[in-house]
């Protein structure tokens, strides 16, 4: 495997592959989703057969992932959702048996990252240690908003063309060393710089021997609290298109945000066609299970080998999620596997 921080050297527009009309549309706004599709572009020039294991955003060394959605802001401060058993006292389509609560107040969805020193005391579930006794937590932005503003130029008439104004809001990244984004990948790429996304922006491109592998060093312990309360969760690092079915368990909660339609670009010889619409998942969605595995210990190696740090939590469907030895060579459908437990004094 190799490692490497894949820095942009100018603006970076992310996510919102659709073509943008300037005739019809007078702004927009790049996503902040990591999504991996773009990247896995960059490296399949490189060789047909390329793997991501790994991406996340990086800033001066620290892995930054995203702020899991059962964390929120409730009235300025950060908040920590409780898993508590389902009452059916309102009206709604769920059939989860279990509901995330958050007390009273004015309820805030953030859209931040954290480091993995933080997200390791998060998947212990060790609820005091995560948040300070002001109700705040460490968070981080890789990268600032940069808008721009853009007009078409008739080079004929040397002129501007009336009806063509347009403002575009881009993503720059923080000029701090490595800073930008962390891709672990099967392939050597030669080069040390890249060009990246519909626009080709310049990007540097910098082997390192940091190892994501090495950031977190409590797997037994996460391990042991789900063998004893018999529960786990599962926190999407990358965007997905279903939760797929983990054999010896039932899906008992879940926090998803409204998702966003992906339509990429394919190319078959010297054609450029839009790929099927695809409803995806947002990163920091969080999924609750009941272990109902006879053998439990067994059940727990084989859950770790399968979603601990890796790209199989996905339903196949072409193009994009293939299936390779029930992984997915782009890198969708990332998970990392945390520990949870029922509040009883709910």
């Amino acid at each position: 495997m190799n490692d490497y921080i894949l820095k942009p050297l100018d603006v970076v527009m992310l996510g919102e592959p659709a073509p943008f009309n300037i005739t019809e549309q007078t702004y927009r706004k790049s996503l902040t989703i990591l999504n991996p599709i773009p990247f896995f572009a960059v490296l399949r020039r490189e060789s047909k057969g390329v793997k991501i294991n790994f991406i996340s955003f990086v800033q001066e060394g620290r892995f930054l992932f995203p702020l899991p959605f059962d964390v929120v802001e409730v009235s300025g401060k950060y908040k920590v959702g409780k898993l508590v058993k389902s009452k059916n006292l309102f009206l709604s389509d769920s059939h989860d048996e279990y509901l995330i609560t958050f007390g009273d107040g004015k309820l805030k969805t953030l859209d931040e990252y954290v480091d993995s020193y933080w997200l390791e005391k998060y998947l212990l579930c060790e609820e005091k240690l995560l948040i300070d006794e002001r109700g705040m937590l460490k968070t981080y932005r890789p990268y600032d908003s940069e808008c721009r503003v853009g007009i078409k130029i008739n080079h004929d008439k040397r002129t501007t063309e009336y009806g063509h104004l347009y403002f575009e809001n881009y993503l720059r990244f923080n000029d701090i060393k490595e800073t930008g984004f962390y891709i672990k990948t099967t392939i050597d790429i030669p080069h040390k710089t890249v060009t990246l996304g519909g626009e080709s922006r310049m990007a540097q491109i910098e082997k390192v021997s940091r190892d994501i592998d090495g950031e977190f060093a409590n797997q037994d312990k996460i391990k042991e609290k789900i063998k004893k309360t018999g529960l786990f969760k599962i926190l999407l690092l990358t965007p997905t298109n279903s939760p797929c079915e983990i054999t010896g368990t039932k899906l008992i909660a879940k926090i998803v945000r409204r998702p966003y339609v992906y339509s990429g670009w394919l190319r078959k010889d010297n054609i450029a066609f839009p790929s099927r619409l695809f409803r995806l998942i947002k990163p920091g969605a969080v999924f609750y299970y009941k272990i109902e595995a006879e053998d439990v210990d067994e059940f727990i190696e084989k859950l770790f080998e399968k979603f601990w740090l890796k790209p199989s939590f996905f339903e196949p469907a072409f193009p994009y999620f293939e299936s390779i030895e029930g992984t997915n060579p782009i890198c969708l459908g990332l998970t990392i596997i945390g520990a949870t437990e029922e509040a009883k004094d709910e």
